[in-house]
């Protein structure tokens, strides 16, 4: 089991913490390859990187792209109110 460190702008962050946001998008990039089940991920605010959040990966979700990602789960699981508006604030990024 490993431990990976996620940092998160102040918004996402709070969302994480409090429990509304239970799933992180990410690309499917070498750093995430290397995250498996029961994995734990440590959320840390980018404002104040000793304010972390334990959490323990619980499943995996591969997809082509971010909208069928965000089409194909409830978006308030991604602390959104759509998955438009969840497509239009990923791209931010």
């Amino acid at each position: 089991m490993k431990t990976h460190t996620v940092r998160l702008h102040p918004e996402p962050y709070a969302a994480v913490n409090s429990g509304r946001k239970t799933i992180e998008s990410r690309l499917y990039d070498d750093k995430r390859r290397q995250i498996a089940l029961g994995d734990e991920l440590v959320f840390a605010s980018r404002q104040d990187p000793t304010d972390v959040t334990r959490t323990r990966v619980v499943g995996l979700l591969r997809y082509r792209t971010f909208a069928d990602l965000f089409a194909h789960n409830d978006s308030t699981k991604f602390a959104g109110a759509s998955a438009d508006g969840l497509l239009q604030e990923i791209r931010q990024f």
